[in-house]
């Protein structure tokens, strides 16, 4: 078998080492751990280590390799999509169905834990554990995260140890917009509804998310929650400038935008890096929600935390036909941004496909 050499570089870890676990690259990783024992206890991301992906993927040899070279059996990481919190190695599997796993897992000494028994529904555990110890139920497991059992319940889907944690006092107030968050994205309706009464409220951003899925809308109406047309979601981006950015395949949707403005979208609105819907619609092209954002009052010159317009963000993403739109709009092709750097320079070192023409466009 041919091992894939590592580069020196701090992405190691990320493009090589943590892929040869999860895959059972078991020569491999000695290898590379041989030759950087702190590989074995490195922390990817959202917590992963070597042992954690072994583990997620049921690789028995390369789990029982690590266990054996002292690994973490505690470690705690995951993948947000697959369970929205830090689980430990034993929980990833046992979510899994690595069965082979979890008892090599338990055989080196890993432990059921309540927030791991919270994750899988383990309602014979979590009985006798929180007779013995009530206050366990808002015990932060993960600190950095702050989760506590009802985050560990609501991430694994389980209504009844959710409800079951409401009634021995769990806390549902203090991070509600994360946990009712955790319950729109899973899609159950009877957890959210069962935060929603015990005080949790979603955040603005996420209500508005929400507010788009027919699945929600009747719950939030149901409840009296009122949305916000202009607050950020958790990632910092208000509707209308998330709708011009042309992530995930979205396409120019002038009517969309139009559409959000008459609800009341504030058009000059900034994201949390300071970009405007204009900013955004520049950098994917989108010539007819420009059309649309500059006749509803769009600032040509509204400046970001770096100091630079839209016509710099057209520049950057060598739109031709935007920076050709701007500059006729009226565009100040001299404005410098906070490094003192104007427009024509940024296009100096370009090397897309039409900076040619750009170059020439700011000539003009």
């Amino acid at each position: 078998m041919t091992i894939k050499p590592l580069s020196g570089q701090s992405s190691d870890l990320l493009k090589i080492v943590l892929p040869a676990a999860a895959t059972g690259k078991t020569d491999a990783l000695r290898v590379y751990i041989e030759a950087k024992p702190g590989f074995l206890s490195a922390i990817g991301p959202h917590g992963r280590t070597v042992l954690w992906e072994a583990a997620h993927k049921g690789k028995l040899d390369t789990l029982e390799y690590l266990i054996g070279a002292g690994a973490d059996l505690e470690a705690r990481g995951g993948y947000y999509r697959d369970t929205k919190v830090e689980v430990t190695p034993l929980c990833i599997a046992m979510h899994h169905g690595r069965d082979k796993a979890a008892a090599m897992l338990r055989a080196a000494g890993a432990k059921m834990s309540f927030d791991t028994a919270c994750f899988l529904g383990d309602m014979a555990y979590l009985g006798p554990a929180i007779v013995n110890k009530p206050r366990v139920v808002n015990i932060a497991f993960y600190p950095p995260e702050g989760y506590r059992p009802l985050h560990y319940a609501v991430a694994g889907g389980q209504a009844e140890v959710a409800e079951f944690l409401l009634n021995h006092g769990a806390d549902a107030v203090t991070d509600g917009g994360r946990l009712m968050y955790m319950s729109f994205d899973l899609e159950s309706d009877a957890i959210a509804r069962m935060l929603f009464k015990a005080g949790a409220r979603p955040r603005p951003g996420d209500a508005n998310d929400v507010a788009r899925d027919p699945k929600w809308a009747p719950f939030l109406k149901e409840y009296g929650f009122t949305t916000d047309i202009n607050a950020a979601d958790r990632h910092g981006f208000p509707p209308i400038v998330e709708m011009c950015r042309g992530n995930h395949n979205a396409t120019d949707n002038a009517e969309a935008v139009r559409d959000l403005l008459a609800q009341g979208a504030e058009v000059n609105i900034r994201d949390h890096k300071g970009k405007t819907a204009l900013h955004r619609a520049a950098q994917a092209g989108f010539l007819s929600t420009i059309a649309v954002l500059i006749e509803t009052g769009a600032n040509l010159e509204a400046t970001d935390v770096k100091g630079e317009t839209p016509l710099f963000d057209a520049i950057r993403a060598g739109r031709a036909l935007v920076v050709e739109n701007l500059l006729y709009r009226g565009a100040n092709a001299a404005h410098e941004n906070n490094l003192g750097q104007c427009p024509g320079k940024i296009a100096l070192r370009m090397c897309k496909p039409d900076s040619g023409r750009i170059k020439s466009l700011l000539k003009e």
